[in-house]
Formats: structure tokens, sequence, C-alpha cells
């Protein structure tokens, strides 16, 4: 198991990225124990999973993937947030404080309001 280029590369569609036995992600095209970008964009591993990320285009997050984004919308127990990518995310107020919330009692916008920014990962 060895990647052939070195992590956070930029790779062109058909160049190859890594040899032996990876998870295939998202970018990537396996032909027999031969890893091959299909897109242009940087090489991300993840332990033993390989895939290209696009340099243009929207972000499609994968789990594990540490985004930052803005505070679109409050709601009675989750915040609704701007990743970026195509879709926008959700984040559950039990994800956002250590603390127990109530939703009768407490105040969400107390934690986060409308066009605060934020770092997450996405789960």
């Amino acid at each position: 198991m060895s990647l052939k280029v070195d992590e956070n590369t930029i790779v062109v569609p058909g160049e190859l990225v890594g040899q032996g036995d990876f998870k295939k992600g998202d970018g990537i095209t396996k032909v027999g124990d031969q890893y091959y970008s299909s897109l242009v964009g940087m090489v991300i591993r993840r332990g033993n999973k390989i895939r290209v990320r696009p340099l243009k285009g929207r972000y499609y997050p994968s789990v594990g993937d540490m985004v930052i984004g803005y505070i679109e919308d409050v709601n009675l127990t989750s915040f609704i947030v701007n990743i970026g990518g195509p879709y926008s995310a959700l984040l559950l107020a039990s994800n956002a404080s250590r603390r127990r919330f109530d939703p009768i009692k407490d105040d969400l916008r107390k934690i986060y309001d409308v066009g605060d920014v934020i770092r997450a990962e996405i789960v």
C-alpha cells in the first residue's frame, strides 16, 4: 500500500495516485490494485482511504471533514449552516453545546446567532 504522490498534491485525470489495498474515495478510479485520479484536484488521505477533492465546483462533504460555515437560520432545536456545498448543513443544539439544552427554557440564539462563523466536523 503506497501513495504515489504526496498528500495535498494537485493531480489530473488519469494520473496514478496510489497502489495497493486502499479504500476508494470520491474522485478515484480503481484498476486492479492501482488507483487513478478521475478529476483535477488535491489528493487527500485519511488512514487507508484516498480521495481527490476537486479544485473547481461545489464542495461535497464527507464524514470526518472539518468545515467552516456560517449560521443561516436558527430553529427551535437546531441551526442551518452554510458550508459552501450544494445543501445547507443541520447542526443540532445537542451537538453545538456541551451543556444540556432545553428548548422551553433556553434560547438557542445565546449559543450561535445568524451570521456567526463556526468550525465543525461532518458526522
